[in-house]
């Protein structure tokens, strides 16, 4: 189904005041929405923000267990099976009570009751009869189903069941358009995750285009410049790139100019048996419902070689390292999936000739429409300066508009993006996945400037709301928000345990007198070249500078045995953690949607989902548009 942009934009131009007031009205509702599952999450999530910063190196230590984990809930979590414990993260159709599946029925029928009302029922953790609250520590907990009502509660307060997601049909206001597909993008240098995220967010990225009326499109974050290629010679839309590193600009450039040269032969494979031809996919919609200030330093990288064949070319422009894998030590599997998917083809009269996509070959420009440039981004800069300066040929007069977009933008830059595009006059629309939340700023709660002047060279909390709420969650749950819980379950693997001979070492350093140091470079990834646990000390210590001789096999035999136990209470009490980390990115999201949404000049804000959480953790896009002027 042909989208009928020139309509669409006809119809925007001629709206009424009626029209006008109404869009109004869905906007304030959209945000009181917002706002409203914002403070249900965090009614549930303050509760728990020590839990969700805990490490497993100071898990035996610090007693975590103990601490974290109701005395009365213990023996339900460690009889789980093994099977349970995988599906607990995600609240997989089973409640889980004392160590047995409960069938989902009635729960399901609860939620559904529970959702419609608006008025979930209050998990028993937070009655003052069960329990206090102590910098997140939980004591007098007595309630043997506590594990049922936490996984429950959590459950309630993931974005797919708060009434906030939009469809990109509806974001970029095609009513009438049920189903969105991507189309095959050329995946010469890329992995089977590139190729599903660039096919999506190509298509995204050309939907909102045509809904902002844009003229340029501005990558940020570009890096090694797939979705500026992708977009620019499928569509023939004009692209500037922009990334702070020089080794991703100089491989944006070496790429797109092998691309050129390989262009129809690679389009005319894509249809021959036995070629590279992975399908993408967008989820389903079930919904209904490193710094900014930086002073910018601009090197356009031109005149680099060419490699002679697309082969070499792979050798160079490895995939780019999953941008969202988390810093926390604990390991990701892979798996893939794939969903129903939507269509996006054509543009509005305007842009006709530059965005029409045709499904036998795809179009390409006659001269060069990306540009990837090297250049910090600060919200304070003029986008249409930066092109007229650096890629003058793309330059569409003063009174160009505006798309800014950004594929896995990493820690501060997504916020970055979002106070640019308000600020921005020439920024007419947004559409930005975000990553790396442990790599954003918050406010010093403990730290003597006023809070209010913290947060604004801080990204969390970015909405008004949010910071009278006092939203805080603090790096470790922060990256606890980063690990990719869906690809987790989806191995069937369990994660905790990656991190007992740390928090074992931890107890070792302490018994020799030694002050525990908080961190300890390069020990992510050691247990796994080592065969026991005498070898991982003295590989540690050797880390640490310190001599082998201070330890003996027989101590270490000692320790291993005395604290074996702890291992399974481990894995466990990690699985119990990623219980809280979809609501943790939930909060991070909405904070940022409505943020987008108290902006006056924002006609439009969505939060849309448009990647397959198992393929493409970090899955979710949001969608702006600002009014028309």
């Amino acid at each position: 189904m042909n989208l009928n942009v020139t309509n669409e934009a006809n119809s925007w131009q001629r709206q009424t005041f009626k029209l006008k007031t109404v869009e109004f009205d869905t906007k304030k509702a959209k945000r009181e929405r917002c706002c409203f599952a914002i403070k249900q999450i965090w009614e549930f999530l303050e509760s728990y923000v020590g839990l969700a910063n805990t490490h497993g190196a100071e898990f035996i230590l610090e007693q975590h267990w103990n601490k974290f984990v109701p005395h009365a809930a213990q023996d339900s979590v460690l009889n789980l099976n093994y099977d349970e414990l995988v599906k607990l993260p995600l609240y997989h159709h089973v409640v889980v009570d004392v160590g047995l599946t409960e069938h989902h029925d009635y729960e399901a029928s609860q939620l559904q009751e529970e959702e419609h009302n608006h008025n979930p029922t209050p998990c028993p953790c937070h009655n003052d009869d069960y329990r206090e609250k102590n910098g997140g520590t939980l004591t007098k907990m007595n309630d043997n189903k506590w594990l049922s009502s936490f996984t429950h509660q959590a459950y309630q307060c993931h974005l797919e069941n708060l009434n906030i997601l939009t469809s990109l049909s509806e974001a970029v206001g095609y009513q009438n358009m049920n189903t969105f597909k991507s189309h095959d993008v050329v995946s010469e240098a890329m992995s089977e995750k590139k190729v599903h995220e660039v096919g999506i967010m190509s298509e995204a990225v050309v939907a909102t285009f045509s809904a902002c009326q844009a003229d340029i499109i501005v990558d940020i974050g570009s890096g090694k410049g797939y979705l500026g290629a992708e977009v620019s010679r499928s569509h023939v839309i004009s692209v500037l790139g922009m990334d702070s590193s020089e080794t991703n600009t100089h491989g944006a450039i070496r790429r797109d100019a092998q691309l050129g040269k390989r262009w129809n032969g690679l389009v005319k494979r894509k249809g021959k048996p036995g070629s590279y031809n992975k399908s993408c996919c967008a989820v389903e919609q079930k919904q209904s419902n490193k710094g900014d200030n930086q002073h910018h330093t601009i090197t356009k990288a031109e005149g680099t070689n060419v490699p002679t064949d697309l082969d070499e070319a792979s050798e160079i422009y490895k995939p780019d390292r999953e941008k969202q894998a988390s810093h926390n030590p604990d390991n990701e599997a892979q798996a893939s999936h794939n969903p129903d998917r939507e269509k996006q083809a054509s543009h509005n009269t305007d842009k006709e000739a530059q965005a029409s996509h045709k499904p036998d070959i795809k179009p390409q420009a006659s001269h060069n429409l990306y540009v990837p440039i090297t250049k910090f981004v600060h919200p304070e800069m003029n986008l249409r300066q930066v092109i007229q300066q650096h890629a003058p040929h793309l330059f569409a007069g003063t009174q160009a508009k505006l798309l800014l977009t950004g594929l896995h933008t990493c820690g501060s830059l997504a916020v970055t993006m979002m106070r640019l595009f308000v600020q921005d006059p020439g920024a007419a629309g947004l559409c930005c996945v975000g990553c790396c939340y442990q790599l954003m700023e918050e406010p010093d709660k403990n730290s003597s400037t006023q809070i209010s002047e913290d947060v604004v060279h801080c990204h969390f909390p970015v909405s008004h709301y949010g910071q009278q709420l006092d939203l805080h969650l603090g790096r470790n749950a922060r990256n606890l928000a980063s690990q990719s819980v869906h690809r987790i379950q989806a191995s069937g693997q369990l994660q905790g345990g990656d991190f007992y001979w740390r928090a074992l070492l931890d107890v070792v350093i302490k018994q020799l007198g030694l002050s525990v140091p908080e961190k300890i470079k390069g020990m992510r990834g050691l247990h796994k070249k080592c065969q026991t646990f005498q070898e991982y000390v003295k590989a540690a210590f050797k880390k640490l500078g310190l001599s082998p001789d201070l330890i003996s096999g027989e101590l270490l035999s000692e320790t291993e045995e005395l604290y074996k136990h702890t291992k399974s209470q481990m894995v466990a009490f990690f699985q119990l953690k990623l219980v809280l980390a979809p609501l943790i990115e939930a909060l991070i999201l909405l904070d940022r949607l409505l943020f987008l949404l108290e902006q006056d000049e924002v006609h439009s804000a969505d939060l849309v989902q448009l990647f397959d959480p198992v393929t493409s953790p970090r899955c979710y896009a949001l969608i702006a548009v600002k009014s028309q002027t």
